[in-house]
């Protein structure tokens, strides 16, 4: 072969290496232009169901808070006591304009149920002293809280998960007396965002400032409720919200302690309630 024709194969095998280095290059840009739309989409749609979310609880727990304090002035008589027959009959009828509660009680501070829906006024009525989410939420309302949100529990008389909604009874100098609880059932609430058009390995959920899950939807298949419930959630959210519960908005990446996948949050704080709701999404989906 003349030297002129080795010139010219080289030539043309430089030309083609150039090809494919400008190829893979095209590729490699089209692909990181393709990916930050992508996310840039995923993020989008994830803040849009977070505002959304945000604030239709945010107006559900004001609208039932606004409920329990209108309930507490017919239940309280004109010593700051609590009639049980009478009460009785209060909740019942309280139930039955809000059938989404699956209980509904009153409790005395020392965590003596006095009344429930579930039962007659004269049954034996268990205390719920003993109970962690009870002590707790009493502890809050102490504190100053209107409304507690508190940890989902089995419960004692509705032998049900539920999460438990507390609102104090107080007297006219503004001490607590009494407790009301109404028990909104775990699986009404994952059912508020079942039609959620929300992408595979995503989930919507509300988280209070001590890591405890609220709820979730959904959750994984054959989930052990007591681990996903009765435990402050160790993943990113869970942790983000323990060291700073001031926190009102923002994101958190890392591996869900749910899921056990590398998951992004975007999350939110009700309005005037302890509790975050966050929607969050796989980084695969990314």
């Amino acid at each position: 072969m003349k030297p002129s024709e080795y010139q010219a194969v080289r030539n043309l095998r430089r030309a083609v290496g150039w090809s494919v280095v400008l190829v893979v290059i095209f590729a490699l840009g089209f692909s990181w232009s393709s990916w930050q739309r992508e996310r840039a989409r995923q993020s989008a749609f994830m803040l849009s169901l977070l505002e959304l979310g945000e604030r239709s609880l945010s107006a559900y727990f004001v609208s039932l808070e606004r409920a329990l304090s209108m309930l507490s002035e017919d239940l309280l008589d004109k010593n700051d006591g609590v009639d049980v027959e009478r009460a009785d009959r209060l909740l019942k009828r309280f139930k039955r304009n809000y059938p989404d509660l699956r209980i509904v009680i009153v409790a005395a501070v020392d965590g003596q149920v006095l009344a429930t829906t579930e039962t007659t006024p004269r049954s034996a009525l268990p205390s719920l002293a003993a109970e962690p989410s009870f002590t707790l939420g009493r502890d809050e309302l102490l504190a100053g809280q209107t409304l507690s949100i508190g940890r989902p529990f089995l419960g004692p008389v509705s032998k049900e998960w539920i999460i438990p909604v507390r609102y104090g009874l107080r007297d006219r100098d503004g001490r607590l007396r009494f407790l009301i609880g109404a028990g909104l059932p775990l699986s009404n609430a994952q059912s508020f965002w079942k039609d959620a058009p929300i992408p595979s390995g995503a989930a919507l959920g509300l988280i209070r400032d001590d890591g405890f899950l609220v709820s979730r939807y959904p959750l994984p298949d054959r989930a052990d409720l007591q681990e996903v419930y009765g435990q402050p959630r160790s993943g990113p959210l869970g942790s983000l919200l323990r060291r700073n519960g001031a926190v009102r908005e923002g994101t958190a990446e890392g591996v869900s302690s749910v899921s056990l996948a590398n998951t992004r949050f975007v999350f939110r704080r009700l309005s005037n309630y302890r509790v975050v709701f966050y929607v969050s999404n796989p980084t695969s989906n990314l």
